[in-house]
Parts: C-alpha cells; sequence; structure tokens
C-alpha cells in the first residue's frame, strides 16, 4: 500500500494549507512569534520550519482550531479546497 504522505499530492496539499495559513497571518499582521505564542509555543522557529516546509514539519488539527480562532475565522478557511 503505498504512504500517502510521501505522495508529491500529499506534498502539495501541505503546501497549499501552509501557504493559506501564511497569507492570512501576515494579512493579519501577525508575526511568526505571535503565531508560535498561539500555538504555545515560544520560538519563530517553529513557525519558519513549518512556513519553509523543512524536515516535514506541519501544522496539527489542534494548530488549525488555535489559528482559525487567533484569526477569526472558519476553520474551513484555512484548508485546501481539494486534494
Amino acid at each position: 500500500m503505498n504512504n500517502f504522505k510521501n505522495t508529491d499530492e500529499y506534498k502539495q496539499y501541505m503546501d497549499t494549507l501552509t501557504d493559506k495559513i501564511k497569507l492570512y497571518r501576515k494579512d493579519k499582521k501577525i508575526s511568526q512569534l505571535a503565531l508560535s505564542n498561539i500555538l504555545d509555543q515560544n520560538s519563530t522557529s517553529f513557525i519558519a520550519r513549518i512556513e519553509l516546509r523543512k524536515d516535514g514539519h506541519n501544522y496539527s488539527f489542534a494548530h488549525l482550531l488555535m489559528i482559525a480562532k487567533a484569526l477569526n475565522i472558519d476553520i474551513k478557511d484555512l484548508i485546501p479546497s481539494s486534494l
């Protein structure tokens, strides 16, 4: 069975998700540090690794919930429309 996490389709989906969050973050003028703090972290490198797509770092579902709440948007707005 093919491991979905190792497919180009998965990578593209996660890239799109990450890009959407980054655009919302910048539009709301939220720094990487501020977003990191929202996610109960204390380092810009936490967000930078995700935004740079380094070493397979991704946002978790819990992160998406916290981000949506902080940005005052529906979580559906963060999710890419298709795989």
